[in-house]
């Protein structure tokens, strides 16, 4: 029984059209121009809110821009709603409660509802109040009917009113942040009476998987190592696709370690001149972990080497052992280690991104079967996802439309 979309009713809302996508297409076209006035809205503050570094700002600005230019849009569309043949229509109004890191992935969340042609109310993350307004902003620079659609409402997160305000009238939901933020904001939107679609995700992290070829390759390792260093330390390794251990499968003897300690160690030290601190303060986890390394290599320095910059630290680990749930510290922390006599069960369902460095003769090993990551890239390209990658585990677009597909004899 093939499936045919039904005539829509004259009064039914008009599906997502071409103009949108031409529309967000110029905005990133103008947003990746360093002279452009869409460019300094979009940035407008962020440095003194969000606490990352003029540096990380621009170069997340330039990769978020490459990815919702065209062709990379028509990409996303074709595979969130191309196979609908045109049988959907916008939900409506989607809310969108902001992550509170990262400006782009409230960019990113905002711009999927509006390209299907919904209203967006969006409440900001605590941590980066300016993003969504500074989205805004940008767009009605070049395209005012799109900028119009969007509603920015600040509260506090104990302000049953305010979330009463964000929900009336939702269509859908989305909503990402850790774990407990997650559960608080659906919690109190279902308080106040949400019944609509929801799209969200909690506690995600990202790693790198090295197969033994690749580690063994000092000249390869090296070139790794510098795609490394980018992903561990681009707005202090913040977000969910930030890199936070270096996995490394396979035997290797104590002076390879070492060697490739002192590599990544480098690659560290030159891109965090290119890739300063922000101002933001470590967490206390995070100096834990710190301490940790450094206490381990200098107890145990046949299988542990730790080494620090002013704002960045490596600590890698050979021994044979389990892996932990956090994979690593983020925060310009990162760890090198072995997989050896480990498995990755305490890892799954909480990896969003695996990069991975391989021959490329070498087929895909086999523990990428038990990460099961979201997305999987080069060393170097962490930070930079695609437009029409299935963000966090969902396919794109399809949760912002209504489907009119009905089925026929």
């Amino acid at each position: 029984m093939p499936i045919r979309p039904p005539a829509a009713p004259a009064s039914a809302p008009a599906p997502a059209a071409a103009d949108h996508r031409q529309a967000i297409a110029l905005f990133a076209q103008s947003a990746a121009d360093m002279q452009s006035p869409v460019r300094a809205a979009l940035l407008q503050g962020l440095a003194e809110t969000s606490g990352l570094h003029p540096t990380s700002l621009h170069r997340l600005t330039d990769l978020f821009a490459a990815a919702w230019s065209r062709p990379d849009l028509d990409r996303l569309w074709q595979r969130g709603l191309g196979h609908l043949d045109g049988g959907f229509a916008p939900l409506g109004t989607v809310g969108v409660v902001a992550p509170g890191n990262l400006p782009v992935a409230t960019w990113q969340a905002m711009l999927e509802p509006l390209l299907c042609g919904n209203r967006v109310r969006v409440r900001p993350g605590s941590g980066d109040p300016l993003a969504p307004g500074n989205l805004r902003a940008a767009l009605a620079m070049v395209a005012p009917d799109l900028a119009a659609a969007i509603e920015v409402v600040a509260f506090d997160h104990n302000d049953r009113a305010g979330w009463q305000a964000m929900c009336k009238g939702l269509d859908a939901l989305t909503v990402q942040g850790s774990d407990a933020a997650v559960a608080a904001v659906l919690q109190r939107c279902g308080e106040v009476g949400f019944v609509g679609r929801l799209r969200s995700h909690g506690h995600l992290q990202s790693l790198a998987l090295v197969t033994a070829a690749a580690f063994a390759d000092a000249e390869k390792w090296r070139a790794v190592a510098q795609g490394l260093a980018h992903d561990a330390l681009l707005a202090d390794g913040r977000g969910c696709m930030a890199l936070r251990a270096v996995l490394v499968l396979g035997e290797h003897d104590p002076a390879r370690w070492l060697a490739a300690h002192e590599d990544l160690a480098s690659a560290l030290a030159t891109v965090a001149v290119a890739l300063p601190a922000g101002q933001g303060a470590p967490r206390p986890a995070q100096v834990l972990a710190r301490e940790t390394a450094a206490f381990a290599a200098a107890t145990e320095p046949n299988s542990a080497a730790f080494t620090a910059g002013g704002d960045w630290w490596l600590g890698s680990s050979w021994a044979p052992g389990g892996l932990q749930p956090e994979a690593g510290p983020g925060g310009r922390g990162l760890v090198l280690r072995s997989t050896a006599g480990a498995d990755f069960s305490a890892l799954q369902g909480t990896v969003s991104t695996v990069a991975l460095a391989r021959p490329e003769t070498e087929a895909l090993p086999g523990a990428l079967t038990n990460l099961r990551p979201h997305r999987l890239c080069r060393p170097g390209a962490m930070q930079a996802p695609p437009a029409d990658r299935a963000p966090d585990g969902h396919l794109p677009l399809l949760a912002f439309v209504r489907v009119l597909a009905c089925f026929e004899a």
